[in-house]
């Protein structure tokens, strides 16, 4: 348990070695570390939330979200063909990244106006967020042996497309609020995600369809070269 924990503790600074990582899906120890990180992470999340559900305050939901997460980043990374790449290496390496997220236990919200509290979670967010997807990368990059454009784009698209997608409904469900129910005072909270909803669509949209066509191609490429390889090999084999 304590190499475990010790990798646990050096993942998040982009100081764990391929071979840590291959073990992430034989070793139970280090499933256990990182749902342990997690849950501790998603209670200090919500413990000073007085809107959270009792699911929210025990760390469940946290613990729940990252199997959905780590499935999706194992499904939509798959067609860049990475080395020794499986749903447990990469579920061990989402649940290391929970250690930034510490910062969300810190109670903004006591210590400052709602507007200012909203604003500084958002850069919580956004620093968390990018922390984390660096460590995707170098998850990528160290454990998948994948060259950098396959790092960047197959780390990047699946990310800009999950963001687009909630802007876009905050950003509906705002426009739907005004038009339709007719409710014109937000309050701050609110009104401090509808402009991070915009900042955010702003940046995502111009670079969502490039790299989806990067995504594809990159992907085309991968599955011809990996036939290339496998043919000769089931030649020789008929042979």
């Amino acid at each position: 348990m304590k190499d475990a924990l010790l990798t646990a503790l050096r993942f998040p600074f982009f100081c764990a070695s391929r071979c840590e990582m291959l073990r992430f899906n034989a070793e139970w120890r280090y499933f256990v570390c990182g749902i342990v990180a997690t849950w501790i992470v998603g209670l200090g999340r919500w413990w000073d939330d007085g809107g959270a559900n009792l699911f929210q305050k025990l760390g469940l939901g946290s613990v729940v979200y990252v199997f959905v997460l780590a499935f999706f980043l194992w499904i939509t990374l798959l067609p860049m063909r990475p080395n020794d790449w499986s749903y447990p290496r990469v579920l061990v390496c989402v649940t290391f990244t929970a250690l930034p997220g510490i910062v969300y236990a810190i109670p903004v919200e006591r210590m400052m106006t709602s507007a200012v509290a909203a604003r500084v979670n958002l850069g919580f967010l956004a620093f968390v967020a990018g922390w984390r997807v660096a460590l995707l990368m170098f998850f990528a990059r160290r454990l998948g042996k994948l060259t950098w454009p396959r790092t960047l784009v197959g780390s990047l698209f699946p990310l800009v497309f999950v963001v687009t997608l909630v802007s876009a409904t905050v950003k509906l469900n705002m426009s739907l609020l005004r038009d339709m129910a007719g409710i014109k005072n937000f309050n701050d909270e609110q009104l401090v995600v509808e402009a991070a909803a915009n900042v955010v669509s702003e940046v995502s949209n111009p670079l969502f369809l490039p790299l989806m066509i990067a995504y594809v191609t990159l992907a085309i490429i991968s599955l011809y070269r990996a036939k290339r390889v496998t043919t000769p090999r089931e030649s020789e084999r008929s042979v």
